[in-house]
C-alpha cells in the first residue's frame, strides 16, 4: 500500500523550493543593483507561482493525484455536494451503469443534508473531504485557517458519516504552500484531476457539451453535483449518459480511487491510551 503522499511532501519540496531560492537571489540583486532586469526577473517568478497556483498538474507545491495510475481504469469524482437538487439524480444515474464514483463533499453540506450524504456513503462510493464552507477566499488564508477548516471537515464527517477522511480536494484545484503545510499537519493527502468538465460555475452551454469527451485511459475526471442553473439538468444528465457509452466504448472501468492508489481513504484510529 502506497504512504501518504500529502504527508510526506513538505511544503517547501519540489519545484517551491527552486522557486524560492531564484526569488531571494533576484530581490537581492535588485536590491543590490537596483537594475530593471531584476525587477523584470521577480515580475516572471511571481507569474510562475501563480501558474503553479493555478495548474495542479505541476506539483508546484508538493504531491499531488493527478491521475488514476492504470491506463485500464478511471476515476470519476463529483465535487461540492451533497445537493438535493442534483446529488440524487448523479446517484441514480451511476447506480444505472455499475459505476462507483468518487465524492468530495462539502462539510456544511454534509451537516445540512445529512441523510443524503449517508446515501452517497452507502451506495459505494468514495467520500472525501472539499474543505468546510468552499469559500472563494480559501486559497487566500494561512496554515492556521487552512488548519482549522481541515478540522472541521473532518469532524463533520466522523460526526455524520462515522469516517475520518485522508483524502482532501482544494477548491478549483487551487493550491499553496499553506495548503501544503496544513495536509501535512492533518497527514491528508492532495487529490486533483487531469480531466475537467464545465459543469458547475459555468454558464456557457458550449462548456457543458463537452463533458461526453472527457473519458481517457487513467484519467481522473472532475464534475460536479451541482448545476450552475436548474434549467441545465437535462442537458448535464444527457452528457453524463454520452460519457457512460465512451467509457464502456473504450473499456474503462470506474473504481474508487483509494482502491485504484492504493492509499488509505481515511485516518486509521487513534489507539485509545489506558492508565
Amino acid at each position: 500500500m502506497a504512504s501518504l503522499v500529502g504527508a510526506k511532501s513538505v511544503w517547501w519540496a519540489g519545484w517551491y523550493r527552486s522557486w524560492q531560492v531564484a526569488a531571494a537571489l533576484a530581490l537581492f540583486a535588485l536590491l543590490w543593483t537596483g537594475g530593471l532586469i531584476w525587477s523584470a526577473v521577480l515580475v516572471g517568478l511571481l507569474v510562475l507561482m501563480g501558474f503553479g497556483v493555478a495548474r495542479p498538474g505541476w506539483r508546484f507545491f508538493g504531491h499531488i493525484v493527478v491521475d488514476a495510475g492504470d491506463p485500464g481504469r478511471i476515476a470519476l469524482t463529483f465535487d461540492d455536494g451533497p445537493d438535493p437538487e442534483f446529488t440524487p439524480y448523479v446517484l441514480d444515474w451511476l447506480k444505472a451503469h455499475g459505476f462507483v464514483a468518487n465524492f468530495f463533499l462539502v462539510g456544511q453540506k454534509v451537516r445540512r443534508h445529512p441523510e443524503l450524504a449517508r446515501r452517497v456513503q452507502a451506495e459505494g462510493h468514495l467520500v472525501a473531504s472539499h474543505t468546510f464552507d468552499h469559500s472563494h477566499f480559501s486559497n487566500f488564508r494561512l496554515t492556521r485557517a487552512l488548519v482549522r477548516d481541515l478540522e472541521r471537515v473532518r469532524e463533520s464527517f466522523r460526526d455524520v458519516l462515522g469516517c475520518d477522511p485522508a483524502l482532501h480536494r482544494p477548491p478549483v484545484g487551487l493550491t499553496n504552500a499553506h495548503l501544503f503545510r496544513a495536509l501535512q499537519n492533518q497527514r491528508m493527502t492532495c487529490i486533483c484531476w487531469n480531466s475537467a468538465g464545465r459543469d458547475a460555475g459555468n454558464r456557457r452551454l458550449a462548456g457543458i457539451r463537452k463533458i461526453s469527451g472527457l473519458a481517457c485511459p487513467g484519467a481522473i475526471i472532475v464534475l460536479h453535483d451541482i448545476l450552475p442553473r436548474p434549467e441545465f439538468k437535462g442537458l448535464v444528465l444527457e452528457q453524463l449518459d454520452q460519457l457512460a457509452k465512451e467509457i464502456d466504448r473504450q473499456g474503462l472501468v470506474p473504481g474508487r480511487l483509494d482502491e485504484l492508489l492504493g492509499i488509505p481513504a481515511f485516518a486509521q484510529p487513534r489507539p485509545v491510551v489506558i492508565d
